[in-house]
């Protein structure tokens, strides 16, 4: 839990999940490779758009190629 902000400010790569609405942070964590999944949904009440985080944990590195997902280019800090 301690990591979250970390990895969500400046993650090495974002990933747009086409086949379930879903933002894919990931990030190392010592050897591995780690990932927030932050689902992307509409709740349609009085706060509008809500965004959650709905898993966290490690990810096999070839897993990330899969075509359902999609690189989000990151903005670089200059």
């Amino acid at each position: 839990l301690k990591m979250i902000p970390g990895a969500l400010l400046k993650p090495e790569r974002v990933l747009w999940d086409k086949q379930d609405p879903a933002l894919l942070y990931v990030f190392s964590d010592t050897d591995k490779k780690s990932k927030i999944v932050v689902d992307v949904w509409q709740e349609y009440r009085k706060r509008g758009t809500i965004n959650r985080i709905s898993t966290a944990g490690r990810v096999q590195e070839n897993n990330l190629g899969d075509p359902r997902y999609e690189e989000v280019p990151l903005k670089s800090k200059e």
